[in-house]
Order: C-alpha cells, then structure tokens, then sequence
C-alpha cells in the first residue's frame, strides 16, 4: 500500500520533533550534571581553604543550573557569602533573598508530596532541608539589613493589571508596601503598565 505524501511528510516531522525534545532533555540532563559537578568541586576548594576559586566555580555551578532551569537555592547562599567576603553586600542580600524564596518554594512543595504520601521518609528530609536552608538564607538576609540603604515604595493601586515595578536593577512583586535593600547612593524607582504613563522617581 503507496503511502500518502502529506502522510510521510507528517511522519517526517514527527519523527523529527521527537529527536529534537529528546536532544534538548539529553542536554538538560548533561548540564545539571555539569552543575552538580562544579558545584562539588566549589565545595571542595572552599574547604581548602580557596575561596576567591571556589566562589568561581559557585558561579559556573549557578550559571549551569539557570540553563537546565533548575532552582540552585544552595549556589545562592554560597554565592552571597562570596558576594558578602567581597563587600558587596546588595548583591549578598538579593542572593540571600532569592535563595529564601527558592527554599520556601521548595518546602512548599514537599508538603504538597507528603499530603500524598504521608510516609515517605524522603520526603520528609528534602522537607527539613528546605525549611532549615530557608532559614539559614533569611538569616543571613537580615542581618545584612541593617547594613544597607532600605526604601520603602508605598503603591496605591498595586492590583493594576500588567504592573511592573523596577527598583535600580531589580524587578520586585507589587504590592501595597514593596521594601528593597540597597547600597548607598541615588536609586531610580520605577512603574510601568499597560495603558498607563510611566512613572519614575528617583531616591537616596
């Protein structure tokens, strides 16, 4: 039986499709593996001892984990300790900060698995890791706090639909009262929506 062209044409593509998901996976694969790796050896050169190497390869690790798109909670907080032995202590908070919420996602998620399955002890350890990881990085958040420039941006319709509110580099979540961490100096503030005129206001 002649198979029908268009018929071969859609297998074709297919067939196609189906090796080109396979290849992106296989690479997805290999760069987390890649990023367990440099992540290890980071771990390793910390505990000798070689920080400035160590927190280079926390970097590839991190950098690593964005291209699988894998949350690297952990890179985080080592890579704001790097930030924090460097004096950048911005950086060091927004790295503490994400890591926090990255955490908190995390342990969000294990309660959601163990609600499905209550005796898994597993789930039970990625839960404590979570917790006490999300602990740790607000920790280190808050006590870098007090050290920087805080403003507070007070918004009176934080519903709007489509708004976006970006403070110096930084997009943060709007709401009634956003507080942001900030090194010394002038900081641009601004607010945009669909429909809406910009608005941009400056702080130091």
């Amino acid at each position: 039986m002649t198979q029908d062209p268009q018929a071969r044409i859609l297998t074709a593509v297919r067939v196609l499709l189906l090796s080109w998901l396979f290849v992106v996976a296989s690479l997805h694969v290999a760069t987390a593996d890649s990023a367990s790796d440099a992540f290890a050896q980071a771990v390793a050169l910390k505990e000798s001892g070689k920080y400035a190497e160590a927190c280079s390869k926390f970097e590839q690790s991190f950098q690593l984990d964005k291209q699988a798109g894998r949350a690297a909670p952990g890179t985080q907080l080592n890579l704001g300790e790097c930030a924090e032995r460097e004096g950048q202590l911005r950086k060091a908070y927004v790295l503490f900060d994400d890591a926090e919420k990255d955490y908190g996602r995390r342990a969000k998620a294990a309660e959601g698995a163990i609600a499905k399955d209550p005796s898994s002890a597993e789930l039970k350890r990625d839960l404590e890791r979570a917790a006490a990881g999300q602990k740790l990085a607000r920790q280190r958040a808050d006590a870098l706090a007090p050290r920087l420039a805080k403003v507070v941006v007070r918004i009176t319709e934080p519903t709007v639909p489509g708004l976006a509110i970006q403070i110096g580099d930084r997009s943060v979540s709007p709401g009634a009262e956003v507080i942001e961490y900030l090194d010394g100096g002038n900081v641009t503030i601004t607010a945009t929506a669909p429909g809406r005129d910009p608005f941009t206001t400056s702080a130091k």
